[in-house]
């Protein structure tokens, strides 16, 4: 693979979009983010994870690796395409507010998705239920297991499988086979609330191509017990005779956490997937592929050597390191689909390790400029000759640290005053002299191939306005801009800096 071009973008999750609906959709204010990138001058948008969050509202926990998160849906493009009236949610309580409450929104949201997919076939053109129709043989491979996973999780009352009557959870074939046909109306629901998401997703991705920029998707390296995958694919994944998890994934003591993180998510047995020539991961790779133009792995480390948690441990500080699959899974993901452009999320322990693999297949590391300042002012010495490499991918931040202003707030007042003295004025003629501008003015100027800054780094929003704090379950992934926040200085700015440092 060849090393990314000299470009910029902004990471943005779909769930953060404004809007009048509660939460961001696949709609016109998508589109319109879309124009004001392309206004700053912008050639990528990063995402977060598009799965479907089932009870939960982590874009990192999904019930499904390929199903989409029909809660995304647009109501505004449903309407112009006659799958839902406008009278159907006039007076839709959540009005546009910068945090997504999720307890009300999520039933209100499900209860209209619920009416359009069941009048969808009596709504439908020939041609949208002829597409329908393709759709479902096309993604049959994971499409059928998932929407029948999904009733069944609805009737045994949201319990996980592995607490269900043990003809579902250890998938008896005459069972499931009753269970299709006495949920067989859920299901198509089911599936058809899937195409419309796979629809209004490929119109938004093809407007965004057109404008010349590309969409960086996000896979996480685990995925959720309480999964289709898992339920489908226990040989794959390290389980006693039962079915439940002989060991949990996490991660040493870091940055973010004193005691570790312990994620809970089962641990791949990749021996398994060797024997089977990596045919499920190259799945939700290709996959993938098909939805966004770069796939971020996150956690890549993870797949040089893992942090393996024996089950029953309550931190993640017991834990082992264990070898992963390294270069077999992508001799057999290239070999499969040819050349694709990945991103490594390499943060953490293990990175000295990943660098053979990423090296191997030029794939780009990441940055944080939080953490390299944090580094640089531990040691009191504020020189910023950070020797960024050029076949990297430069944050200011990402989902998981704080935005700019908040990290700047929590700096100590005097290496605040020596990083503001150190950092470069900027070479913008109007250029902000805020030090959250000084930072994206740095990065934009470092020699990274790519940069990637959150919105709420450009729009100067302090910690309220963070998206996830690792290691915390309240208060996450709620929050959302309103419109108008991004001004036409904002986007003058952006244009300008992207012009001057040769990212356009």
């Amino acid at each position: 693979m060849n090393p990314f071009p000299r470009q910029s973008g902004v990471l943005l999750h779909i769930s953060s979009l404004p809007g009048p609906y509660g939460i961001g959709e696949i709609g016109d204010q998508a589109y319109s983010f879309v124009d004001q990138l392309e206004e700053m001058g912008q050639r990528l948008w990063q995402i977060l994870p598009l799965g479907d969050t089932g009870d939960g509202q982590s874009p990192y926990a999904t019930t499904s690796a390929f199903a989409n998160n029909p809660i995304l849906i647009s109501f505004d493009k449903l309407c112009e395409i006659g799958l839902l009236f406008p009278n159907e949610i006039k007076g839709f309580p959540i009005d546009n507010q910068e945090k997504v409450d999720f307890s009300s929104v999520v039933p209100l949201r499900e209860k209209i998705l619920k009416h359009v997919s069941s009048q969808f076939i009596s709504r439908a053109t020939k041609k949208q239920i002829k597409q329908f129709e393709s759709f479902c043989e096309e993604q049959e491979s994971w499409l059928n297991d998932y929407a029948l996973f999904v009733s069944i999780k609805k009737h045994q009352g949201g319990k996980k499988w592995i607490e269900w009557e043990e003809p579902l959870s250890n998938r008896d074939p005459d069972t499931l086979e009753s269970a299709k046909e006495l949920y067989s109306q859920e299901i198509i629901e089911t599936k058809i609330l899937q195409y419309i998401f796979y629809d209004q997703w490929q119109n938004l991705k093809s407007y965004a191509n057109k404008k010349g920029i590309s969409i960086i998707g996000d896979v996480p390296i685990y995925i959720s017990f309480d999964s289709v995958d898992v339920w489908v694919n226990r040989h794959l994944f390290k389980l006693d005779s039962n079915g439940c998890m002989t060991s949990q994934s996490g991660c040493p003591p870091d940055y973010f956490q004193k005691s570790g993180q312990l994620w809970g998510n089962p641990i791949y047995k990749w021996d398994a997937h060797d024997k089977d020539h990596y045919t499920w991961w190259i799945h939700r790779i290709s996959t993938l592929f098909d939805m966004v133009d770069i796939v971020r792995i996150d956690h890549f480390n993870g797949l040089v050597k893992y942090w393996d948690v024996p089950i029953g441990n309550k931190t993640a500080k017991n834990g082992n390191w264990v070898d992963g699959p390294e270069d077999k899974l992508f001799e057999a993901l290239f070999t499969q689909l040819g050349s694709k452009p990945i991103i490594a999320e390499d943060l953490g322990e293990a990175s000295d390790e990943a660098i053979p693999l990423r090296e191997k297949y030029n794939i780009p590391g990441m940055e944080i400029l939080q953490f390299s300042f944090d580094a640089l002012m531990e040691k009191k010495s504020l020189e910023l000759g950070l020797h960024i490499p050029k076949n990297s991918v430069l944050y200011t931040g990402t989902h998981d640290n704080d935005t700019l202003i908040g990290w700047i707030n929590n700096i100590n007042p005097q290496l605040l005053t020596e990083l503001e003295q150190t950092m470069p004025n900027g070479t913008m003629s109007n250029y902000t002299k805020t030090l959250n501008w000084k930072v994206i003015s740095y990065a934009y100027e470092s020699q990274a191939n790519m940069v990637i800054v959150p919105l709420q780094d450009i729009l100067g929003l302090d910690g309220h306005a963070r998206m996830n704090t690792p290691g915390t379950i309240n208060e996450n992934w709620e929050w959302r801009y309103i419109d108008n926040m991004i001004t036409e200085q904002m986007i003058r700015n952006m244009k300008e800096l992207t012009q001057i440092t040769d990212r356009i």
